[in-house]
């Protein structure tokens, strides 16, 4: 169970100041406070968050473990636009046991877990319950994503379907040339599902000759400025997500499609 500390006015005279714990200063961050409460053998499945994140146990036990964040290429991840987005498709124990670093919290512990980091977390069985309060505060990466997502798209709104995604691929390809291998392995083959057709011309020339290069260089300047390689690239898929869903006209059920189709698979 998790609910915003913020608005559990009757628990503040009790509970750590949570501003303590953000990250930033003035108006220049946001941050999110919550309160944690587990019985015992329950958690979260693997997954990583984009916020900065720290946690501070105040009763019982909690064991988190982690992996590096490299793990959420090598491992299926559900899309970024996915109910279950920033989740793992299976365990990453399975396959990277030996990467993991299990952490045992008691009272007056406290855990820092950087943006991306990859980690699940369970109560430890013997405890009647586990309560703990963590404070997220929006990373740079994030905000990057953000502030791409913002900008006017490099295509025109009113081509059809199959235009769309052919100017989405000639997108990935000439921003980012190594995305759509990725997106293809992490987060489209793993699902397995069939997905209705879509309508897909990977070899459509006006799209690439249509698309505005400036606002192209545009998005790939704002996204350069994230440091990690690996982050990096993760946000480049979620961002390339995000354009396919436009592509597909937000419509759920050809998503898995338009992402076929813009990792080459269709």
């Amino acid at each position: 169970y998790v609910a915003e500390i913020l608005r559990l006015t009757g628990l503040r005279d009790v509970l750590p100041n949570a501003s303590v714990f953000a990250f930033g200063s003035g108006d220049d961050y946001r941050f999110d406070a919550n309160l944690w409460l587990g019985t015992p053998r329950t958690g979260s499945f693997a997954h990583y968050d984009t916020p900065h994140n720290v946690f501070l146990q105040l009763m019982g036990t909690k064991m988190f473990t982690l992996y590096p964040h490299q793990v959420a290429h090598e491992v299926g991840v559900h899309p970024f636009v996915h109910p279950l987005g920033r989740q793992f498709m299976a365990p990453p124990a399975r396959t990277h046991a030996s990467l993991a670093l299990q952490v045992t919290l008691a009272p007056g512990d406290l855990l820092y877990l950087p943006p991306f980091l990859v980690h699940e977390t369970s109560t430890v069985a013997g405890d009647p319950l586990s309560v703990g309060l963590n404070v997220w505060t929006e990373g740079k990466a994030a905000a990057h994503l953000e502030d791409a997502l913002r900008l006017p798209l490099p295509f025109d709104a009113s081509w059809p379907t199959s235009t769309r995604l052919a100017a989405v691929a000639a997108f990935a390809t000439a921003v980012y040339p190594h995305v759509p291998t990725l997106l293809l392995r992490q987060r489209v083959e793993p699902l397995a599902i069939t997905s209705p057709a879509v309508p897909c011309a990977p070899d459509d020339t006006n799209a690439s000759r249509s698309m505005d290069h400036g606002k192209m260089s545009a998005v790939a300047a704002t996204l350069s400025r994230i440091d990690d390689p690996i982050v990096r690239d993760t946000q480049a898929l979620n961002h390339l997500e995000q354009l396919v869903m436009w592509a597909v006209q937000f419509d759920p059920d050809l998503f898995v499609g338009g992402l076929r189709c813009v990792a080459g698979l269709t």
